[in-house]
């Protein structure tokens, strides 16, 4: 599940080869007021983290893009001026058009994304309204107290398809949100007579929007928690 936290939009104006001061001709012409869009916070357990609101909001006609805003460029008072009609907007961060090329090396970050149909009224100014969603998921892992003096040369990885992530202890790795997605974790570590100890367990019921914990306790090894 997630809880509604609203963060400051900035984003910037790119008006797909043109400014906005060029759009000039007999078309009428409305206003859009973007400062009602906001992120969703995720409610972890137990990571906690600050989520920045880097948001690209486009604007569409069909498959046409008439404008672009990109992060820290939108004018102060949040608020354009677009020809009268009717458009589907979209609010994405970076990490949402990134996602799918991480590599095992990548840790990734939290993916955000939303569209709604909007319409532009002559001399009026329409105020958009939109939480935008975390539509990916993360991974971290939790180690009790006191786990380096049971064990030494602790490693714990997440695998998902074929990208795999090492993390350490309170880290979170992201990965793409499909319909079936599941995850693989693993963590080794030597105990006291340097032998190898490895748990491993795969987790099928996976959300989007969720970052699961994965928990290490004696005496039950691995566990994983997530809202």
């Amino acid at each position: 599940m997630t809880k509604k936290l609203l963060y400051p939009l900035c984003a910037a104006l790119l008006l797909a080869g043109c400014s906005q001061d060029e759009w000039t001709g007999e078309a009428a012409y409305g206003y859009l007021a973007l400062d009602g869009i906001s992120l969703q916070s995720i409610e972890v357990v137990p990571v906690t983290r600050a989520v920045a609101p880097n948001l690209y909001i486009e604007i569409c006609q069909g498959d046409r893009q008439v404008a672009l805003y990109e992060p820290e460029e939108l004018p102060a008072d949040a608020t354009v001026k677009i020809p009268v009609g009717t458009y589907t907007l979209k609010a994405y961060n970076a990490a949402y058009n990134e996602q799918e090329s991480w590599g095992d090396n990548e840790p990734g970050e939290a993916a955000y994304y939303a569209e709604k149909p909007i319409s532009v009224t002559e001399n009026e100014t329409n105020t958009v309204k939109l939480d935008v969603p975390m539509v990916n998921f993360g991974v971290s892992l939790r180690l009790p107290e006191g786990f380096e003096t049971w064990f030494k040369n602790p490693t714990f990885s997440i695998l998902v398809g074929t990208r795999s992530v090492q993390l350490t202890k309170d880290e979170t790795a992201y990965f793409p949100y499909a319909e079936g997605v599941e995850f693989t974790y693993t963590l080794a570590a030597l105990n006291q007579d340097n032998e190898n100890n490895t748990d491993i367990g795969t987790y099928t019921t996976v959300e989007a929007g969720t970052v699961y914990t994965v928990t290490y306790s004696l005496p039950e090894g691995l566990s994983v928690s997530g809202l």
